[in-house]
């Protein structure tokens, strides 16, 4: 299953940091003021899969904050 995570549109960059350092940030096809997506979502009908130098360092950052766990969303 393909996460927002995974996603080229979701930007940890663009989000305000109190939500990013919880693992949530904003999708950019859904620029929705204050609505931001799990790390762990499901991901929509608008996925585009973000190139592996992108969702390494994502996955790396996320499982150091959660000790490895992988929460559900």
């Amino acid at each position: 299953m393909s996460k927002c995570m995974d996603c080229n549109h979701w930007s940890p960059k663009d989000t305000a940091p109190g939500m990013s350092r919880f693992g949530f940030a904003v999708c950019l096809k859904k620029p929705t003021p204050w609505r931001t997506f799990s790390a762990n979502a499901r991901a929509c009908e608008q996925f585009k899969q973000a190139p592996e130098e992108v969702t390494g360092p994502r996955h790396a950052k996320w499982d150091d904050k959660t000790g490895g766990r992988n929460a559900n969303a």
